[in-house]
């Protein structure tokens, strides 16, 4: 919960930030020594600023289904390319995937699933979650 500015809080977060993995922190007092760190890593943008939980679910795509868009997205299929279709009815038919079962369901080389899930995130169809799990929109 509070870390100085020289504290091992501050040394882990620098390796999950390397890692890739998501920091998170809960901001303190201002000019307090034992909250110096966690103001620090928020300040420069190496730990997303928490403040409740629905901080955590809303930056982790958890939220529920009131805050999520509706489906109407699915019947933009047609501006889809064909192997853009096929993503969006496994995930429609199966709900949640990781990177590797949809490349086993669609049968695509990683590479090609890809950039097929780059171009549905970048057109708001798919969500990206922790762990390489996707979920339409």
């Amino acid at each position: 919960m509070e870390a100085s500015i020289r504290g091992g809080a501050l040394i882990t977060a620098e390796f999950a930030n390397s890692y890739n993995r998501d920091v998170f922190a809960y901001p303190g007092r201002i000019g307090d020594e034992y909250s110096s760190g966690c103001n620090l890593l928020i300040k420069t943008n190496r730990a997303h600023l928490i403040t409740r939980s629905a901080d955590l679910e809303y930056i982790l795509g958890w939220a529920g289904p009131q805050l999520r868009k509706s489906d109407s997205q699915l019947s933009l299929l047609i501006d889809l390319s064909e192997d853009e279709k096929v993503i969006a009815n496994i995930l429609s038919e199966k709900g949640n995937l990781a990177i590797d079962e949809l490349a086993i369901y669609t049968g695509f080389q990683q590479s090609k699933l890809a950039v097929n899930i780059l171009s549905m995130e970048m057109k708001n169809l798919i969500v990206g979650l922790p762990g390489k799990v996707y979920r339409l929109a």
